[in-house]
């Protein structure tokens, strides 16, 4: 989402959280609903969602590590490593704490 809750993507991600077995109509009208009944404007709806679901940043310092040197964790992620944990998901288990399913992670395209 990176900050950015106008793009076409977003608003389909937010489709699916309100419910993921409802058809895309069905959620468009929860949508309209919910953007009918918030009694601020557009951009205080935009401005409570960016507060509620995007990430606000660390709130204190970040430590720095104390442990020994680890090559194989200390290497920055790659796009393979990456490809490779998403090869792995398993589409029917449970979603984690954030509701989102594997099924929709592993439909993620990668580009590189």
């Amino acid at each position: 989402m990176r900050g950015n809750l106008s793009v076409r993507h977003t608003w389909a991600i937010l489709l699916y959280m309100i419910d993921p077995s409802n058809s895309k109509t069905t959620s468009r009208n929860c949508l309209t609903t919910l953007l009918n009944k918030f009694a601020g404007t557009s951009d205080q709806l935009l401005s409570h969602l960016r507060k509620l679901h995007l990430a606000q940043g660390p709130q204190e310092p970040l430590s720095t590590y104390a442990g020994q040197p680890n090559e194989t964790i200390d290497r920055p992620t790659s796009t393979t490593d990456v490809r490779a944990a998403l090869l792995k998901i398993r589409p029917n288990s449970l979603p984690g704490e954030d509701a989102t399913t594997n099924k929709l992670i592993g439909n993620l395209v990668i580009q590189g």
